[in-house]
């Protein structure tokens, strides 16, 4: 998404490193020539910054890897959702994203498609536009957003369990409130997510605490 402000903070590193012995190590995936990673929770959570320091992680380790955005997936822009969601609060949800193009995304890059058409959200613009992904030479594609963990072609989900009570002062760093942080309407909307993202929890093989510690989480234990 264009025009977002993304705040890195240095402990973000070591839990990338850490992401990073796990799937190497336990999960044992990243041997493979083609990974999808999903990075899942709740707005302001760390998802973003997260996906980006993994990014810069893996690189270190001389692995290619990309990060599609869900934000560049809904279908509308970022204030005209705001005002759908004000005329009725029931249009808050996963119907807000296009999730069968991200699957077919993920689905081409799986299939080594070497590059997508994928849209491209400009929040300071409120518009929608195009932009070309190159997957060519990629061997790990990180795909960040409140509801990707829900996504079916996912070799791993990692999950930051801070909800929107905990994120409220790193939300208001980032603007993204879109002005409504003082106003109940940014909670009750929030609050409906919440319901939604604390489910996906149980998916997740990696999950990482308020502290910024990160879990491996076996299939038995799920």
């Amino acid at each position: 998404m264009l025009g977002d402000k993304i705040i890195i903070r240095p402990e973000y590193f070591e839990l990338s490193r850490d992401i990073i012995s796990l799937l190497s190590g336990p999960i044992n995936i990243l041997g493979r020539s083609k990974i999808v990673l999903g990075i899942g929770g709740e707005s302001g959570s760390g998802k973003s910054v997260t996906a980006l320091c993994l990014k810069k992680e893996l690189r270190k380790n001389g692995i290619n890897s990309l990060i599609l955005h869900q934000d560049d997936y809904f279908f509308l822009p970022p204030l005209t959702n705001h005002q759908n969601r004000k005329k009725d609060l029931a249009n808050v949800g996963l119907h807000e994203v296009d999730m069968d193009l991200l699957e077919a995304h993920i689905d081409a890059f799986h299939c080594k498609t070497e590059s997508i058409e994928a849209p491209l959200i400009d929040y300071q613009n409120n518009s929608k536009g195009r932009q070309t992904i190159n997957f060519r030479n990629v061997q790990v594609l990180i795909v960040e957003g409140t509801y990707v963990l829900s996504l079916e072609q996912l070799d791993c989900r990692i999950f930051l369990t801070s909800d929107y009570k905990d994120t409220r002062r790193m939300r208001l760093e980032r603007n993204r409130d879109l002005h409504d942080h003082n106003n109940p309407f940014a909670d009750q909307v929030f609050e409906i997510e919440h319901q939604i993202i604390k489910q996906h929890m149980s998916l997740a093989s990696i999950v990482i605490d308020k502290q910024y510690e990160v879990k491996f989480i076996s299939e038995e234990e799920k």
